[in-house]
Parts: C-alpha cells; structure tokens; sequence
C-alpha cells in the first residue's frame, strides 16, 4: 500500500510538471514565426492560467490534485483572472492515474467563477462512491454554497441554500450528512448621532466595528447541520464559545460534529492556568476583556441524537487540529493535553506539561493515552 502510495505521488508530481511545461512546447511547434517581444504586463500575470491550491485546511500547504478513494481517477484545478468580466475563473480536470505517465487528457468537467475575492472552487473532496465531487462553489454575485457534481451524469446540483456565506464544511462518505460553518447575519448599525444619550459601551468591543457604526460583540461562526431532503439546522453552540478558526469534522455516520472554537476569557477554566504550555500562559497572561474570545481554543461536540453540546475534553488546544474519526464512529484519536482532575500528583505534573496522543471514547467521552501509532491517518480534508 506505501509503495502503491508513493508511486502515485510520483505520477501527480510529473503530470503537473507536464501540464505546465506542455503548452509552450506545443505553442512552439505550432508557430515557428517569431514572435515579437514585450514586457510582461499585470494583465498578462492576472489571466494567465495556473494551478490552483486549496489552502483551506490550515494544516497543509495546499493541495493540486483530489484522489477518488479508490485512486483510480484524480482531479486537478486550474484558475486565472479575467479583467473582462472581473471575475476569478476555475476550472475542474479529470485525469485517469494510470495514463498519468503518458500525456493524459484532461476532461473539463466544469467552469465556475467568481466575482469576490474567494475563489470559485474550493474544499474539494469525492464521496465513496468514486463518481461524486463536493466543493465550495459560488457563481458571480452569489454567496459561496456547498455543490456536489457527478461525474457519470454530468449534474450539478447545489447543497445548501445559506443567506451568508459558508466558510467550510464537511460531509459524509455517503453524501447525506453535511455541516458547515456560516457568517453571522449582518450587525445592524447603530446611528449614535440621533441618538438622546448618544453614549455607546465599547468595552469587549473591536475598535473597527465601533468606528464602522457597529456596536455588537463579537460573534463566532454559525454552525449548521443538515440531513439530506432537509433544510440545514443550527447546532446549538453555548455562549462564550466562538467558532470559525478550525475546521469542522463529521463522524463518519453522520451522528457527531466535532469543531473547535475560541473561549471567551470569561469561560477560560482557571485550573488551565498550571498548564506549562508558554502560549497559553501568554493568552492568560492579556487580561483581555470578559467580553471577547480569547486565542485559546477547545475541541467541542455536537451530539445529533440528543441535541447537546458538550466540550470534548476539559483542555485547551495549543497547536492544530490533529483530530480524527475512528471509522466506527465510536471513537475520536488526538495529541492533546489531558484534562488536571487526577489525585495523583506526579501524573497531574506530567499532565500540566505534557501533550499525549488520546482516544476519547463516546457518547461517554471517556479519555484513555495509546501508542502514537495508534492514532490513526488524519482524513484528507
């Protein structure tokens, strides 16, 4: 499997190397007169076509090219600016991997574009059935929605129908279940100059918003959950919690969201402060605030079944996300602190110090250490 593995890395590597140096080479045959020379423009940086990375998943540096999960087939995406339309256009190719050493042809599946500065097409991922892509999508003047395409049949078809833009989401293998995160709906802005008091309280409050006219606090992320043939719900996310800054991760039978948000400094456990970890200290250290989200994340769970929220672990998150799904559904895998509650006193000193690989077990949420090797691969976002 390793080297099977390796072997098709190998392949991507060439063929992206040959989608980029193919078409001057062919230009070149095509067109043996010369050509006159001038400097290279903005514009001609601007539509010139590239490969296009999707740098959504903080933990990596980008992906080019999506495997089906049984790696037969592959796509790859392609953008450039268009100055005409003023849009970003992408475009979705789909490559055999075993024609990858022999100048495959691309099938353009299909052409999107965008009239913000997101991109058209993001977050790309294929479901079990080798045939169906899901990816962020949005069309000009259009808020980004989640879309699924099938290859066989050549159907488009939009997911969600959110009022605010979708930031990211997740979905299961068989496509019924999806979650995503949202913008939160627009502040209204208030016109302190009618105002009979004209006073405002700013305490807790983003200098930014409070010169834009905006005086709420601070919101986080919406969170959402949808069955198929459903309309999307909102996971019931307690106040103090801020989501948005990591990704959000379905079980794989569509029963359990886990996501991790910012605590506000209000909601910050004080015995989090004996854990040796120099970040942590330095957030604690602020004094921001009771009103704002702090820089110190925790791993939380929507439970489907019942409706709850609950926090994972009482822990912080000090690095990524490094969490995983045991293809079960029973179990989730991550390097994390351990939560101080033990009577042991040279266990809770190595805990106020320590990150170890865990498994927390559910519903229960009970939390035992493994062997790093235990943990198992994280899934590719």
């Amino acid at each position: 499997m390793l080297q099977e593995s390796s072997c098709l890395a190998v392949r991507t590597c060439l063929l992206l190397l040959t989608l980029l140096l193919l078409p001057p080479l062919v230009v070149r045959g095509q067109n043996s007169s010369p050509v006159a020379k001038r400097p290279i423009t903005v514009a001609d940086g601007i539509g010139m076509t590239r490969m296009a990375h999707d740098n959504f998943n903080q933990n990596a540096s980008g992906k080019s090219a999506y495997f089906s999960p049984d790696g037969k087939r592959f796509v790859v995406m392609l953008t450039k600016g268009n100055l005409g339309q003023d849009t970003n256009d992408y475009s979705l190719l789909l490559y055999k991997t075993a024609d990858a050493l022999h100048t495959p042809k691309a099938d353009l599946l299909l052409k999107l574009s965008s009239s913000s500065v997101r991109d058209a097409i993001s977050q790309v991922r294929w479901l079990a059935d080798n045939d169906t892509l899901v990816f962020l999508g949005e069309n000009p003047c259009e808020l980004p929605q989640v879309y699924s395409f099938q290859i066989s049949t050549r159907t488009l078809k939009k997911l969600t129908n959110q009022q605010t833009a979708i930031s990211t989401y997740d979905i299961t293998g068989d496509g019924r279940t999806i979650a995503f995160t949202a913008d939160p709906p627009a502040p209204k802005i208030l016109d302190t100059g009618h105002s009979p008091a004209r006073e405002v309280v700013v305490e807790g409050k983003d200098l930014g918003r409070i010169v834009a006219g905006d005086y709420s606090f601070l919101e986080g992320q919406k969170v959402f959950w949808q069955v198929a043939g459903s309309s999307a719900r909102p996971v019931p996310v307690d106040r103090g919690y801020f989501p948005g800054r990591g990704s959000i991760m379905l079980s794989p039978d569509g029963r359990y969201l886990l996501f991790s948000a910012d605590l506000g400094y209000n909601e910050i456990p004080p015995e989090w402060a004996a854990y040796r970890d120099e970040r942590l200290q330095q957030i604690l250290a602020a004094k921001s605030s009771q009103n704002t989200a702090s820089w110190l994340r925790q791993y939380v769970l929507f439970d489907s079944q019942n409706m709850s929220f609950a926090p994972l672990l009482n822990a912080p998150i000090t690095g990524g996300d490094t969490a995983s799904w045991s293809t079960d559904s029973k179990s989730v895998f991550l390097s994390s602190y351990l939560p101080l509650d033990t009577a042991d006193p040279m266990e809770r000193k190595d805990r106020e110090q320590t990150e170890y690989p865990v498994e927390v077990r559910l519903p229960g949420r009970e939390c035992r250490k493994v062997a790093k090797e235990d943990l198992p691969v994280k899934r590719s976002q």
